[in-house]
């Protein structure tokens, strides 16, 4: 039976619903993505999230939507009845790679928000890909229709995150982790930290497919997706952990 509950879409840093769209195609879901903006923090960008929430919904974020899907699944184990992640990284950043995503914003200010695109390219497509200037030209639309103060909102947030690893453990809603076997921005080691740490989560590394796996590999995720749709869901008496203050 397919999945009955909505379906929540918490995009990356400068993607929208479109970074989904392709791998949702043909699947009995009704989902809606949510903006990453309003606040610099991923606690209060989750409880702006669970104030328009539907009372159950499953969860799929990806990337810096994936941080916040942990921290949603914190705050309110009872709602979310199934979780994926993509191109996730449960962990915090290193003050190199803090300062390096704030030069990244501080180029994209001064050059436009495809310069982000651009910076990240090789470490986010894979090889057989990276010609394709339709890709570009799709990951640049998503970029320039996302306002600067949410990109400014959106950096912070990665930067100050906090480690979700000590987390994992304790939750047990179906669980999808989800990579692309040529992401070097969030690599498969760090998805399959995170599937070894969450009991009986799947991991799906997509062969071909880079950070954005969604577009680069729709099918294989869609597939993957289909039947973490189709896993039977916890009644709502049993909660993966209890609420983090």
């Amino acid at each position: 039976m397919p999945a009955t509950e909505p379906l929540l879409l918490i995009p990356g840093t400068l993607c929208d619903e479109r970074v989904f769209a392709p791998a949702l195609l043909g699947l009995d879901v009704t989902s809606h993505a949510v903006p990453l903006e309003g606040t610099t923090t991923i606690p209060d960008m989750a409880r702006l999230i669970l104030a328009e929430a539907p009372p159950r919904f499953a969860l799929w974020g990806f990337s810096l939507g994936a941080m916040i899907a942990l921290e949603l699944l914190a705050q309110a184990p009872g709602r979310v009845t199934r979780l994926a992640l993509m191109g996730a990284n449960a962990g915090t950043l290193s003050p190199e790679k803090a300062e390096a995503r704030r030069a990244a914003w501080r180029l994209a200010r001064q050059r436009g928000a495809g310069a982000f695109v651009d910076a990240t390219w090789d470490a986010a497509i894979p090889v057989h890909a990276r010609a394709d200037q339709n890709l570009r030209a799709r990951l640049h639309a998503m970029a320039n229709d996302t306002p600067e103060r949410a990109f400014a909102d959106q950096v912070e947030m990665a930067i100050n995150r906090r480690d979700h690893r000590p987390l994992l453990g304790a939750i047990s809603v179906p669980t999808l982790v989800m990579v692309g076997d040529e992401d070097h921005i969030c690599p498969p080691s760090l998805a399959t930290e995170i599937a070894t740490a969450i009991p009986n989560a799947r991991l799906e590394i997509i062969p071909g497919a880079g950070h954005y796996a969604s577009l680069d590999q729709p099918q294989a995720v869609g597939r993957a997706l289909q039947r973490w749709l189709a896993a039977p869901v916890l009644p709502i008496s049993e909660i993966p952990f209890k609420e983090l203050k």
